[in-house]
């Protein structure tokens, strides 16, 4: 660490801008599975009436079933009314929600390291890192108020 006239100075400046890259990437698969979300809702009924199981009540251009977006997972869920009483649900977008989680835990670990770590970042590297976990809280908050809507 080099002082200079009363200013601190951090030095390692490459090792945490890497952890503001990696804020940043951990951000960006909530922002995936909220446009996975969005897709999945856009074409709902015709995935969910082209996807029925065998046994659904209907018939094939006039099926009985019920379409949403979900927030956990974030996607699509099809109930359809089965000819014996009973529905049979499907559920889309699994994968791209683990991918989003899994991201979400790298911003909190890439925050928990930047708190950790105060006094050795820069300002700039310190807001940077809180810009990505807000973006990645506030692509959570997208997906939770879309499946609310819809």
């Amino acid at each position: 660490m080099v002082q200079r006239r009363g200013i601190r100075q951090t030095t390692g400046g490459a090792r945490w801008s890497l952890l503001v890259l990696i804020g940043f990437v951990g951000m960006l698969p909530v922002w995936w599975a909220l446009l996975g979300q969005l897709l999945e809702h856009r074409e709902a009924y015709t995935a969910c009436s082209s996807g029925a199981p065998p046994g659904t009540v209907g018939s094939l251009e006039n099926l009985r079933f019920h379409a949403d977006s979900t927030f956990l997972p974030a996607g699509r869920r099809c109930v359809y009314d089965m000819a014996d009483g009973s529905t049979q649900a499907w559920q889309t977008g699994w994968p791209s929600t683990i991918w989003a989680l899994s991201g979400t835990g790298v911003c909190l670990l890439v925050l928990v390291v930047c708190w950790l770590s105060w006094r050795r970042m820069s300002p700039m590297q310190r807001m940077l890192v809180h810009v990505a976990a807000g973006l990645a809280v506030l692509g959570w908050v997208a997906i939770a108020s879309f499946a609310a809507l819809n």
